[in-house]
């Protein structure tokens, strides 16, 4: 961490106001964030608003009956000139405080003077700007004579997005730490702790919606130091479903600023508009969806084996019960999903082969005129050609065939994860399975390729629908 820099000018002074109060001043520096070159990051200049204020505290160690510790004096300064730059005269109409002082910016984040106690709350922004109010900075000082240079305690993340579409918020998470909350602070240092740990998203929100165009769009938000750390990005749209990536081992410094991502989120999470009534590979005809998708689901719904119903990735879950077979078709439970009956790992307390088969079981989830595959339909796939793509919403599996009406050739089947069998989601953006109409079996598409395995009956996973005719 860098050494605490001094302005040489002497900038705690008296003036008199022009009602005659005898005023203080201190100037107050923003340290300004720097790029990493390495990732093309664009550069970010925070200045002062008018109305600015920061807080100034002296600790002063105290004993008396029954109470011995600190107390923290704070004074309250105001921006005087400076607006519009990075160097500000602040101003007190109270007595000064002598040195060592601490100082924290924003003021609201504070919860204890005494304990250097902050809380980083989420993120508002405006495309193109960051405002220095969501950026946390503090300065410690032993002679505020020379002025105070605010650090910060954070970095910067910045992606770039352009397309077709109007965006409701940008959801940054850190699988291993938490993202906001409450922290300790060393202010000597400018170095935070967070309390605990923490799994919410830090979101940016937007007043409104922000219209996404051909042109980049630049969007910078901040997360806590830290080394060798995966950082996950959920971009939410308000038609098109949900732009999402995780970032593997990533270092992220406070006061640098990284460009993780520069996306085209397109007119539709997965472009699947034009692609007419199917696509063809390997002489079997692909629904160009998978089961269930719609704009609240762009990626499907997830089947547990032999269910008509399929359930989103946020609905409920049932605790293992004996559930029969005719559940899977009852519109009561259509939104629930089945937890393991733990004796043979399926939701229903016996194996019935009948509800999905290829000549559509009772409980075939498919639209008319199609079907779940066969195993050895999916198992086909493994002989075609297909490359790991990563794509707007969600990486997946492009297959190359031959689509109906438009003379392209491929078909794309998105890693968008599975359920397992205790009801938790896993595996989003690297890996997803996708069931035959056989008992078990299930197609495994990841980064490393395709291949026909054998899955629990009570996990869900997609569907991808073939035509009902052989041909």
């Amino acid at each position: 961490m860098a050494v605490l820099t001094v302005l040489p000018v002497s900038s705690c002074k008296k003036d008199e106001s022009g009602d005659g109060t005898r005023m203080w001043e201190v100037k107050v520096r923003i340290e300004q964030p720097v790029c990493d070159a390495s990732s093309g990051a664009e550069s970010i200049s925070l200045t002062w608003k008018d109305g600015a204020s920061v807080s100034l505290f002296q600790k002063t160690h105290i004993a008396r009956p029954g109470y011995v510790g600190q107390v923290a004096k704070e004074l309250k300064y105001t921006l005087k000139s400076g607006a519009g730059t990075d160097v500000g005269i602040f101003e007190s109409p109270k007595a000064t405080i002598s040195d060592p002082i601490t100082c924290y910016y924003p003021r609201e984040m504070l919860l204890s003077a005494e304990e250097d106690r902050i809380f980083i709350p989420d993120q508002n922004s405006i495309p193109g700007v960051m405002d220095e109010r969501s950026y946390p900075m503090c300065a410690f000082s032993r002679n505020i004579e020379d002025g105070i240079v605010l650090k910060p305690m954070m970095a910067i993340v910045q992606i770039s997005l352009t397309g077709n579409c109007e965006l409701l918020e940008i959801n940054v998470k850190k699988p291993k730490g938490s993202m906001g909350g409450e922290a300790t602070v060393d202010p000597e240092t400018a170095s935070l702790v967070f309390k605990g740990m923490r799994y919410e998203y830090n979101g940016i929100g937007f007043d409104t919606p922000v219209i996404l165009s051909s042109k980049p769009t630049v969007f910078n938000f901040v997360v806590p130091p830290g080394e060798d750390e995966d950082i996950f990005i959920k971009v939410i749209s308000t038609k098109h479903g949900v732009l999402s990536k995780t970032f593997h081992h990533q270092t992220f410094k406070a006061g640098v600023i990284r460009r993780l991502a520069d996306w085209d989120f397109g007119t539709g999470i997965n472009n699947y508009e034009g692609l007419g009534s199917g696509v063809k590979v390997a002489g079997i005809t692909w629904a160009p969806a998978n089961c269930g998708q719609d704009d609240d689901n762009p990626e499907g719904l997830l089947y547990q084996w032999g269910r008509k119903y399929g359930q989103s990735y946020e609905a409920g879950s049932l605790e293992p019960v004996k559930m029969v077979e005719e559940y899977g078709a009852d519109s009561f439970f259509r939104n629930y999903f089945g937890k393991a009956y733990p004796d043979n790992r399926n939701w229903f307390s016996w194996v019935d082969s009948s509800l999905w088969t290829e000549y559509r079981g009772v409980n075939d989830p498919c639209p008319e005129g199609w079907r779940v595959p066969r195993s050895e339909e999916l198992e086909k796939l493994e002989t075609e050609s297909s490359r790991w793509e990563e794509r707007v919403s969600v990486s997946g599996r492009r297959f190359y065939g031959r689509v109906f009406g438009t003379g392209e050739s491929t078909v794309f089947f998105p890693a968008s994860g599975k359920r397992s069998m205790d009801g938790s989601v896993t595996g989003f953006n690297e890996s997803a399975g996708y069931w035959s109409c056989q008992l078990n079996k299930a197609l495994s598409v990841e980064e490393n390729g395709a291949e026909l395995v054998e899955r629990p009956l009570a996990e869900g996973h997609h569907v991808r629908c073939v035509s009902n005719r052989y041909d």
